[in-house]
């Protein structure tokens, strides 16, 4: 997958200079599924549970405040521009934006660009530069063309190359098991202009008996993060736990309320 020229010509850092920034350390990815509900009321006790915290998309809708880094991947920016365009926010937040949206976003945050790569499906998941490639980590394309993986994939790419020990994901649901879209509402996938924006078809998957409502490009998001979780995570010493209770399975599944309860100090 050949970087573009454009990418590499834009003003910005990319990812690389988190490499290891972090290392030996327990890092939150928080997606913004269902299953994100279920951290609100812990929200106070994070900064001291984990040692560095991946908010994605509109996760800031409730914990921008402890956010150390905003990850957006999706080239269109226009409705991550107007939230931030309408209301108050915080500047010192590290944003990390797919590179053909970044200069749509307000001068006075700190920005860092990324582009996406299937390193050939080679990748080292502790590398944003691996051979002739960089980015953040996809996989391959479905039936109609999009890249599995998910926006939870690229967060947990990128806690891997910040040297991350442990990585805990939450809101990667990647199905459906409310009556809204997200935890915090809404039913973007349900709207039928947002769904041929996203083209993924919907599909019924089966957890524990039970049936679901996911997309084809969800369905396969979780069986490539599967693969990324025990080909490239735990061979580099890399153990991922998942709290969505979603169509991940491969992930260590702890429960978020003994988790958060312990007093024990994990980040």
């Amino acid at each position: 997958m050949p970087i573009l020229k454009e990418y590499l010509n834009s003003n910005f850092s990319t990812p690389q200079i988190l490499k290891n920034k972090y290392v030996g350390s327990d890092a939150l990815i928080i997606g913004t599924g269902n299953s994100t509900s279920k951290l609100i009321q812990y929200k106070d006790k994070l900064k001291k549970k984990f040692g560095v915290i991946i908010g994605l998309n509109f996760s800031t809708k409730n914990f921008e405040d402890i956010m150390d880094y905003r990850l957006i991947v999706e080239k269109k920016a226009d409705s991550f521009v107007a939230d931030l365009n309408g209301r108050s926010y915080r500047k010192d937040l590290i944003h990390i934006i797919n590179w053909k949206g970044i200069n749509n976003y307000p001068p006075d945050i700190p920005k860092i660009k990324t582009t996406r790569s299937n390193f050939d499906f080679k990748p080292n998941i502790r590398e944003y530069r691996w051979h002739d490639n960089e980015g953040l980590l996809i996989g391959p394309t479905d039936s109609i063309g999009l890249s599995a993986g998910s926006v939870s994939c690229q967060g947990l790419h990128l806690a891997c190359i910040m040297g991350a020990r442990n990585v805990y994901l939450i809101g990667a649901d990647l199905m459906f098991s409310g009556s809204t879209d997200h935890y915090y509402g809404g039913n973007y996938y349900a709207n039928s202009k947002t769904k041929l924006a996203n083209r993924s078809p919907f599909v019924e998957v089966e957890k524990n008996g039970v049936k679901y409502r996911s997309t084809e490009l969800f369905r396969e998001s979780a069986k490539f993060i599967d693969k990324v979780i025990i080909d490239y995570c735990r061979p580099a010493g890399i153990e991922v736990y998942d709290f969505s209770d979603g169509l991940i399975l491969k992930a260590n599944k702890p429960n978020i309320d003994i988790f958060m309860k312990d007093d024990r100090l994990h980040g």
